[in-house]
């Protein structure tokens, strides 16, 4: 198994884990937000997560991927049943793109908090799956934090990152 596959794959876990937490609160859930905790709410996080993975599927094929020009579809905000049919399309198109070669080179462009516009710069595939991943974990962490602060645990892996559950794993630890 290549790279490329394996970081795909690790990313559809991440996306059918995120799918299954979906299905296990309602509507109201979902786009509820505490302000004690941040204005976002679980439905905000998702819809981020997807803009990632829909920038980079939408522009991997051409070489450049435009991280700043997401669509922002509100409707992934609103709509759990819509994100969870949005997820399982990027689901499907991960698998699928799994199997092409290693080392495609890619220009990536974002503004990683700086508010500077138009600066790219060189990445691979299997690099940008690697932050996509961790992109996704950090907001599924945060996801937890919002859950978890209205009294819906969303299960002791959501929002960890593949290493520190294999270490949990692997030496019986847990996070403290």
């Amino acid at each position: 198994m290549t790279a490329r596959h394996t970081l795909s794959l690790d990313n559809v876990r991440l996306l059918q884990q995120g799918v299954d937490l979906l299905s296990s609160i309602d509507d109201e859930l979902y786009v509820h937000a505490d302000a004690r905790i941040s204005d976002s709410c679980v439905g905000s996080h998702m819809r981020h997560c997807i803009d990632f993975y829909q920038r980079f599927l939408g522009g991997v094929y051409s070489g450049k991927v435009d991280y700043d020009k997401r669509e922002r579809d509100p409707r992934i905000e609103s709509d759990r049943a819509h994100a969870i049919v949005e997820m399982e399309s990027i689901e499907r198109a991960l698998q699928a793109f799994g199997e092409g070669p290693e080392g495609m080179r890619l220009e990536v462009q974002s503004d990683a908090g700086t508010g500077d516009k138009g600066h790219w710069a060189f990445s691979s595939v299997e690099r940008e799956l690697q932050v996509l991943a961790s992109h996704t974990v950090h907001h599924y962490a945060l996801i937890a934090v919002i859950l978890r602060s209205v009294g819906h645990d969303p299960g002791r892996g959501f929002g960890v990152a593949p290493s520190t559950l294999r270490y949990w794993e692997e030496t019986g630890a847990c996070a403290r």
